[in-house]
């Protein structure tokens, strides 16, 4: 399903939480940035950049493609050299990333384009949906290798990726029974 033809309501797929008075909190930053950190130094297309220009030139080029407007939609994102502090920073509602020089390279901009491009419904700073959309851009943008190494990484730091999952209440009652039947059988739960 394309993101920029999401409903609000199909977002729900992408959120950690059920109800929509609950705030989400940024459920896995630190396992996000243990997992980049972990796998920084791996990544054989981290293309570094000298300039907030080349960056620039380098974001119009991505939001430019064919695969990333049918999948996204079309986003002019304004790239800011951020000259204090220590972070990097992208925007969904601004439609801005902040980098800072250290941020001057491809899997940096690209963790920060998918902040800007990933819509808050999806839940999370660093929810689901943004770590997915981040994954594929490292795919079209960097490698497959690439991908495969950030992939694994996000598996080994426990970062989860891909939509909740939803079961009916008829599939609960399944897997109940199916419990009860197992727990019946097995010597662990009959002492």
């Amino acid at each position: 399903m394309k993101a920029s033809k999401f409903h609000k309501e199909e977002y729900k797929n992408w959120r950690n939480y059920d109800e929509e008075q609950f705030q989400e909190r940024d459920f896995q930053r630190q396992k996000a940035y243990d997992a980049e950190h972990a796998i920084r130094d791996k990544m054989s297309n981290n293309k570094k950049y000298d300039s907030r220009e080349e960056i620039q030139k380098r974001v119009d080029k991505i939001c430019s493609y064919k695969w990333f407007t049918s999948r996204w939609g079309n986003h002019q994102i304004r790239v800011i050299h951020k000259t204090h502090g220590s972070w990097a920073y992208g925007n969904y509602h601004k439609k801005h990333i902040r980098l800072p020089e250290w941020a001057w390279n491809d899997l940096i901009v690209l963790h920060e384009l998918a902040h800007a491009i990933t819509p808050p419904e999806t839940g999370g700073r660093h929810g689901r949906y943004w770590a997915a959309t981040f994954l594929e851009l490292v795919e079209k943008v960097m490698s497959k290798a690439d991908y495969i190494v950030l992939r694994e990484s996000f598996k080994t730091h426990g970062v989860k990726y891909s939509q909740k999952r939803r079961l009916s209440e008829e599939t609960k009652e399944k897997m109940r029974d199916h419990m009860k039947q197992v727990r019946q059988k097995s010597p662990i739960f009959n002492k």
